[in-house]
């Protein structure tokens, strides 16, 4: 049987995912919910709608992990002032404290990782993912 390279590469991903997992846990964040507050941070004030999109998951995932970020003081919305029908969504004060946190103690990590390799390895997914769209 050959060895697919693919499942390789998707078993030392998972590796580095159970490293970055325990830091998330333990700041009460599921790497979903900092998948979303690093979308949320980067594009706020955000309609759920191109969270899902910028995200790849469906609208009715991102509003309910949008709740639960809610649920927790993490983020918050307020109505869009263009389009009644939507809202647009921030970090709170709360989130914006915890997600720094979390990006603090996650380039921590990512010090301790070669960045000569880090960089162009992050940069071959990218291209991977994008050649599969």
């Amino acid at each position: 049987m050959e060895n697919l390279k693919l499942i390789k590469v998707l078993e030392n991903l998972r590796r580095i995912e159970r490293l970055i997992c325990p830091i998330l846990n333990a700041s009460g964040i599921t790497l979903a919910q900092m998948r979303l507050m690093h979308q949320i941070q980067a594009l706020e004030p955000v309609a759920s709608s191109k969270l899902s999109d910028h995200l790849g998951i469906s609208r009715a995932s991102v509003t309910g992990q949008i709740k639960e970020l809610e649920r927790l003081g993490l983020s918050e919305s307020r109505p869009h002032p263009s389009d009644g029908r939507s809202s647009l969504i921030s970090l709170s004060d709360l989130g914006r404290q915890r997600f720094d946190a979390i990006v603090l103690t996650l380039s921590g990590l990512e010090q301790q990782m070669d960045s000569a390799v880090l960089t162009p390895l992050s940069d071959s997914l990218e291209q991977l993912a994008g050649s599969l769209a």
